[in-house]
Formats: structure tokens, C-alpha cells, sequence
């Protein structure tokens, strides 16, 4: 008796809208443009979708996404130097009710939180991005990261750390 797990259409459509915005956020932070993020997104399904047949020595299909799209969003960077998005690009949700002074206070605030997290070194930039913008658990991380337990605790905790600090010092002396 054969054990195959064979993906059918309705599970990759289901796996592709539940993944999608997660995919192109987590690749946007890395790549910092939407396009390429897109591309990205579109590489990881289209590589899905041609390992459908054989997915049964894949026991986390997440995870894997995730470090997939870690793995070509990488590559984008070292093949190419991109244009840079914002964090507001990434995070941005229409709300008509919002009052345009409002909105630029959140637009400011966004742009300022942005350049904050620039400064982060790399794997800070990532592990904060996948815990406090994702809410992946640290083991999902570490996964992804193919790092510690250990070691997503300490970068989450120093990219916490110096986010506070230069966020504190914006707020201060108006520097950014």
C-alpha cells in the first residue's frame, strides 16, 4: 500500500488565501518592494503547486512556506539592489472614517516606526517582524530562521530593546 499525500485544488486555493498576505509581508520586509514581494509570493505558490504530488516529507507546509519565501526573498537581495518600501505600505488598511489629520499622524508615526526598524541589524528586522507583525510562536521562528530557541528570544528581546530606545529618542529631540 502506497502512502502519497497528493495536494488537490481546493486545498492549494485554501492554502494559497491563507497564506498569501503573510507571505508578501514577511517578503516585503526583506526585499522592501512590493513587486518583488509579489514576485516572491508567486514563486513560492507556482513551487507549491509543482510539489503537490510529493508533500509527505513536508510535516509543517507553513513553515516551509515561510522559509521559502525567506530563501527567494534572500536571493532577491543579493541578485539585485531594490528600491525600499515603507512599513506603511506593508501594514496600510483603508478606512474611510479616519479624518485626514488623523491619517498623517498614523502616516508619520508608520514612517518613523519604519526607519526604526531599518536600523535593526538583519535577523532582529526578521524575528520581530515574524513575532510582533505575524504573531508566529518562537518555535515557528526558529524554524524559519533555522536559529535557537534561545537565539529568537535574545534578537527579539535586542530588536525590542533598540526599537524602544531609538523610537524614545524621535520622540524626544524629533530626530529620525
Amino acid at each position: 500500500m502506497r502512502h502519497q499525500v497528493e495536494m488537490q485544488t481546493e486545498e492549494f486555493q485554501r492554502l494559497f488565501f491563507e497564506m498569501k498576505d503573510k507571505l508578501y509581508r514577511f517578503s516585503l520586509r526583506i526585499v522592501r518592494s512590493t513587486d518583488v514581494a509579489e514576485d516572491v509570493v508567486q514563486e513560492v505558490m507556482i513551487k507549491l503547486w509543482t510539489k503537490r504530488n510529493s508533500m509527505e516529507g513536508i510535516e509543517n507546509i507553513h513553515g516551509w512556506l515561510m522559509v521559502l519565501a525567506r530563501n527567494l526573498s534572500i536571493d532577491k537581495i543579493r541578485s539585485k539592489h531594490h528600491a525600499t518600501g515603507s512599513l506603511e505600505t506593508a501594514f496600510y488598511v483603508a478606512d474611510s472614517e479616519i479624518k485626514p489629520d488623523k491619517h498623517a499622524e498614523q502616516s508619520d508615526l508608520m514612517q518613523q516606526i519604519d526607519a526604526a526598524v531599518q536600523q535593526l541589524p538583519e535577523t532582529q528586522r526578521i524575528v520581530f517582524h515574524l513575532r510582533d507583525v505575524e504573531g508566529m510562536t518562537y518555535k515557528e521562528i526558529g524554524e524559519i530562521m533555522e536559529i535557537s530557541l534561545d537565539n529568537v528570544k535574545v534578537n527579539l528581546f535586542r530588536a525590542r530593546q533598540k526599537l524602544r530606545k531609538l523610537l524614545k529618542q524621535v520622540e524626544s529631540y524629533g530626530i529620525s
